[in-house]
């Protein structure tokens, strides 16, 4: 009888250490999208005014980021470009920033809620939610 119930119990813990390491290995892909950077220092003068004719422009189409507890890779966009990693609330409100990628996927995976990432390249940022 005690054999009988070693066995499935040898199973049982089998199964919930593979579980648990599973969820260590957990990728998070997320939909974003780069629009101009509104803090960046431009070189164009604040008092220059574009007086080009008007034109009506689509929203920039969606891209995907996916963030491992390696790396952050958005398709098109080397990670030697982003030199800042935003980690905003959503509210709005800043709740981190980041110059090292390490730093940054490490806070993410210790964090819980939806947050807003906003990840910086020259000129432009790279935004979009995540709901860990």
């Amino acid at each position: 009888m005690n054999g009988f119930l070693t066995f499935p119990i040898f199973i049982a813990m089998l199964l919930s250490t593979s579980i648990a390491h599973a969820s260590d290995d957990t990728t998070y892909v997320v939909s974003v999208t780069q629009s101009p950077d509104s803090d960046s220092d431009s070189d164009s003068d604040p008092e220059h005014v574009d007086d080009g004719p008007v034109r009506h422009r689509l929203p920039s189409k969606p891209g995907v980021c996916i963030i491992t507890h390696e790396s952050v890779d958005i398709s098109s966009i080397s990670s030697e470009e982003i030199y800042l990693y935003d980690v905003y609330d959503t509210n709005g409100g800043c709740i981190a920033s980041f110059t090292s990628e390490q730093d940054f996927t490490k806070f993410l995976y210790e964090t819980t809620g939806t947050i807003e990432i906003r990840l910086r390249i020259k000129g432009y940022v790279i935004h979009g939610y995540l709901d860990l």
